[in-house]
């Protein structure tokens, strides 16, 4: 079972807001714990884990069909997974 920190997290989510995974599990899971849910203007695999060491996220909100796109680009030698320390990230998302 994983907590949710209250006041702790930051989730990158790269969802639109009008997505029900978005808001419904993301944004009201941030709001109601004191969180803060870094959004993007919209997903590029390019900018994935750019802009998730830039954030600071510690919870990072996917769906399966991102994988395979993450997977399919070159790693950044600036941001890495391998980047950061290990304990960064607490969990990972998935939705439908």
């Amino acid at each position: 079972m994983v907590a949710i920190r209250e006041g702790q997290e930051r989730l990158y989510n790269p969802l639109p807001l009008y997505h029900v995974n978005a808001f419904i599990l993301s944004f009201y899971c941030m709001l109601l714990t004191g969180g803060c849910q870094v959004q993007t203007d919209r997903f590029a695999p390019s900018r994935w884990w750019q802009e998730v060491c830039e954030s600071r996220a510690t919870i990072v909100h996917y769906l399966g069909v991102v994988v395979p796109m993450l997977l399919a680009q070159a790693w950044s030698r600036s941001c890495t997974p391998s980047s950061r320390s290990a304990s960064a990230f607490r969990w990972s998302s998935c939705g439908a």
